[in-house]
Order: C-alpha cells, then sequence, then structure tokens
C-alpha cells in the first residue's frame, strides 16, 4: 500500500505534531509515504525542514520527484558511495535538511538529509517533446523561458506572444498561469480561458493542463500528479524500474519508455512481470489525502481519498454526487477509469475542522493499515 499525502500548506499539515506523529506511525508500518505538490521545486526546498518525513517528495505538478538519502559531505564521498539504480547521480547538490525537531519526533527523523532525483523519471520528462533539459538548475539563476528549449516551452512562448504573464520561477517541468499577474483585459475573461484550460482546449498534443485556485499549471502529460504516482507506487513495490531498462507502464497498462539497455530479454520473466505490475495499480494499493480541483484526477484513481477539507465548488460537487451513486462504478470522471471513494473527514457541527480534519483523516488511513 503507498501513501499519498498532497497537503503540503505550512501551517496545515505539516507544522502540527499530531500529525507528524501520525505521518510516522503510517510510514513506521512500513508502508511507503509520498507528499505530492504542485509546488515550485524551490518552495519545496524551503519547506522540507517543516514537513513530515517521507519516503518521496514531488514537486510542479509530478515533474519531478527526490528521494531522501544520508547527507554526502564531499564529491568524493558521492563517487565512493553511488548505489546501483544510478538515482545517486540526481543527488541535490548543496542541500542538507535539517528538520525542525517537534514533540515525539523520532531520532531518527531529527538527522540531517539531503535528496536524490529519480533520474530515470526526469530523462523522460525532460524529453524535447516534453519539458526539455534546459530548466533544471537549482542552485543558480534558471535558464530564461525565453531560451529553453520543448514543447512545454515552445506553448508557453505562444502564450506569452498573446500576452499572458507565466510565471517560471523555480519550475523546471511546468509554469503557472496566475489570474493575478494578468492584466485587466485578461484578467476580466480568465474563467473563460481556465474553462478551456480544464478541456484542455487549445493544449497541444503532449501537454497537460490543470487548474485551481484562480490559476492553470501547464506541464507534460505523461508527467501530472496521478501519473506521477503511479510511476512511485510501482517504483517502491520494485516495478517502477526495470532492471533491463526504464520501462514502466502508466495507469491505462500503456508502456512507457523502455530503452533495452541490457539487451535481449527474457518471454518467461517478461510474461511474469507483467502479470505482477497488472495487479499493482492506484485503484488496489494507494490511498490519498488532498483537498484541491488539481488532486481529483490522482484521487480517483487510488483505493480510497479523505479530503479534510473541500477546497472548491467543483470537488464538493463530485462528492455530492458520490454520495447520491447507488453504485461507485456510476459516477466518472473526464479521462474514463474507475472512481475511487471519497471521504471527506472535515465537520464544522463537531468542530472537526483545520488539523483536526487532518488527524481524523490520517487516524482513518491508519485505521485502514491495521
Amino acid at each position: 500500500t503507498l501513501q499519498l499525502c498532497h497537503r503540503l500548506r505550512h501551517g496545515n499539515y505539516s507544522s502540527n505534531d499530531d500529525n507528524n506523529e501520525q505521518q510516522r506511525r503510517i510510514n513506521g508500518g512500513g508502508v511507503p509515504f509520498v507528499l505530492i505538490s504542485g509546488m515550485r521545486t524551490t518552495t519545496l526546498f524551503q519547506r522540507l525542514p517543516y514537513l513530515p518525513r517521507a519516503d518521496a517528495y514531488v514537486s510542479e505538478s509530478g515533474g519531478r520527484i527526490f528521494y531522501p538519502t544520508r547527507p554526502i559531505s564531499s564529491m568524493k564521498e558521492h563517487l565512493d558511495n553511488g548505489v546501483e539504480d544510478n538515482t545517486q547521480d540526481g543527488l541535490v547538490k548543496g542541500l542538507i535538511v535539517r528538520p525542525i525537531s517537534y514533540s515525539g519526533i523520532m531520532p531518527s527523523d531529527e538527522a540531517p538529509f539531503s535528496l536524490v532525483e529519480d533520474m530515470h523519471w526526469r530523462d523522460r520528462i525532460s524529453d524535447s517533446n516534453a519539458a526539455g533539459s534546459d530548466g533544471y538548475d537549482d542552485s543558480e539563476l534558471l535558464c530564461p523561458m525565453e531560451k529553453r528549449r520543448g514543447k512545454l516551452w515552445d506553448f508557453g512562448r505562444t502564450l506569452a506572444e498573446k500576452g499572458y504573464v507565466l510565471d517560471t520561477s523555480g519550475y523546471a517541468t511546468a509554469y503557472r498561469i496566475n489570474r493575478k499577474h494578468q492584466n485587466a483585459k485578461l484578467a476580466g475573461t480568465f474563467d473563460e480561458f481556465l474553462a478551456r484550460c480544464a478541456e484542455r482546449v487549445d493544449i497541444p498534443e503532449g501537454l497537460g493542463c490543470s487548474t485551481n485556485l484562480g490559476c492553470a499549471d501547464v506541464y507534460p502529460i505523461m508527467s501530472g500528479k496521478k501519473n506521477c504516482a503511479a510511476y512511485v507506487l510501482r517504483r517502491f513495490l520494485h516495478h517502477g524500474v526495470e532492471k533491463n531498462g526504464d520501462e514502466y507502464h502508466n495507469e491505462n497498462g500503456e508502456k512507457n519508455g523502455g530503452n533495452n539497455v541490457g539487451g535481449a530479454s527474457n518471454d518467461d520473466d517478461d510474461v511474469v512481470d507483467g502479470e505482477r505490475r497488472s495487479m499493482i495499480s492506484l485503484e488496489t494499493h494507494a490511498t490519498c489525502m488532498c483537498d484541491d480541483d488539481n488532486d481529483v484526477e490522482m484521487a480517483m484513481a487510488c483505493r480510497k481519498a479523505y479530503l479534510p477539507s473541500v477546497g472548491s465548488e467543483s470537488v464538493r460537487n463530485l462528492v455530492e454526487s458520490q454520495k447520491t451513486s447507488k453504485a461507485k462504478s456510476s459516477t466518472t470522471i473526464k479521462g474514463g477509469g474507475s472512481q475511487g471513494t471519497l471521504m471527506v473527514t472535515e465537520d464544522a457541527m463537531k468542530g472537526i475542522v483545520g488539523s483536526l480534519a487532518t488527524e481524523a483523516a490520517l487516524e482513518a488511513i491508519i485505521s485502514e493499515l491495521k
């Protein structure tokens, strides 16, 4: 089972001692715990000391995946302690996270750590038909959008030519279009723009878009929270990265990547691996906690999703539609696939709001894992 969490807002999820203790109970029980967000990577790095220790951290709506590792003091030590799956090549240089202590924290969770990026995932996302490779620099000024290569940035320049202001600072694999940053004319028609984005109208093939709180995020379609979650799920269950290449299968069973660098494969082994993959999915092995519009696709793909609060009218309508459905399969969302169950833990009448609603969601997840 994989536990996914979107709520990375400082002061809402991470700074509450009880929430962190509940996360430790999930993670300490052997269940991988993953934090997924649409935030820019530089913001993620800044918030890490306040966040609960996770097995993986995801930024930019699924565009970048990082795993904690012990700090490496020198490049020599880095080279002397490489790991077999080559992800150590993605060590974030100069980043040492020193967690903020809280009541009940485990000594191991107080230890400083560094991050290593998943280079298999990065290699796919940085393809020229996706985000390209020009935005990956977390220590210096990023390459300006005007000079970045890749389909994502080609479309960004098209939007800029139409007058839209794009927020690219701190992003390597996505950008955000915020209503507040637009001129009066474009701000006045921004609801229509968001509606078109939600329906992928005028979005080039190969790119995806999600909307939330007056913003639109654009990213490679192979990215996105749902696809990223499915990849991380298989990676933790040893089916995400094959020994003979970087092939994996998305939630629709389609093959992605696969350079077969190890030569010819054994057909019998492929059959066994395929059978194992077919048994592992978000629908059967993942629980999610989230609250926003841009979480819906991921949430609905999971076995169950807990919402400590409802962040938008569209999410509220979706929850209500499930309540009135006679069967789980009778409610579907655009994009297809079976639909998971949404559970709202907020109850204002009982005073279960804010961090208390988050605690209720985590306790429900813990109960399921027993």
